[in-house]
């Protein structure tokens, strides 16, 4: 009996041993990048706060750039994000009595075209506020000196860091589009916000930050 309870723990031990020799090799697999994401692995832990173990860039261009963080989240779990890193940018919602104007441009990568707000990047030593001016009067052919921010959203929070400030464009005045590069050929037009209701509900209008400003302007209405 003795002698059987002596190798009963010994196997125990050896049972053990491997275990951890496992666990130690799945962690340093997982640091070395050798396990996808989809076969995070868990680990014990006490942090409270999402962990960046290491990240670097496999792409950079002037207006965008790709990064891969090898992290781990506060319950333990390890795995590679992919972050697109872009500036933010703005988006200006033209009013002229009870319309709102949208501006239609042909969009590539979806091979349609899109009814949007006015929108774009910032140019350099820019403040947000001016470009917002300056893309109302570029792709809209409007100004106003009543305009405010509204608000501030993120753009796709899972996978890039970037977001847009949203600005009203109180009582615009029409003027001149001062159109350039792919936006030559863009038109514009005023709808009431019934139209706009019904162009999200039908598809129309699919462009995601349009989608989000018009509701974050029907959320600010006194």
């Amino acid at each position: 009996m003795k002698r059987n309870w002596i190798e009963s723990e010994n196997i125990s031990a050896v049972i053990r041993r491997k275990k951890r020799l496992v666990t130690y090799i799945i962690n340093v697999a997982s640091d070395l990048g050798l396990i996808a994401e989809s076969n995070m692995t868990k680990k014990k832990t006490k942090r409270n706060k999402w962990k960046t173990l290491s990240s670097k860039y496999v792409y950079k261009h002037p207006w965008i750039k790709l990064r891969l963080d090898k992290v781990e989240t506060p319950k333990g779990f390890r795995g590679i994000l992919h972050v697109v890193e872009m500036k933010d940018f703005v988006v200006a919602i033209p009013k002229i009595g009870n319309k709102l104007y949208l501006v239609k441009q042909y969009r590539p990568c979806v091979k349609s075209d899109s009814w949007e707000f006015p929108m774009g990047a910032c140019e350099k030593g820019e403040s947000m506020i001016k470009a917002a001016s300056r893309e109302l009067e570029e792709e809209a052919g409007l100004k106003t000196k009543k305009i405010k921010e509204i608000g501030y959203l993120w753009l796709g929070c899972g996978h890039e860091s970037q977001g847009f400030h949203v600005y009203l464009a109180d009582d615009c005045d029409k003027g001149k589009q001062k159109l350039h590069g792919f936006e030559v050929g863009m038109k514009v037009k005023g709808f009431k916000i019934s139209e706009i209701h019904k162009m999200i509900k039908s598809g129309k209008i699919k462009d995601s930050p349009t989608v989000a400003t018009f509701h974050l302007y029907l959320s600010n209405r006194k």
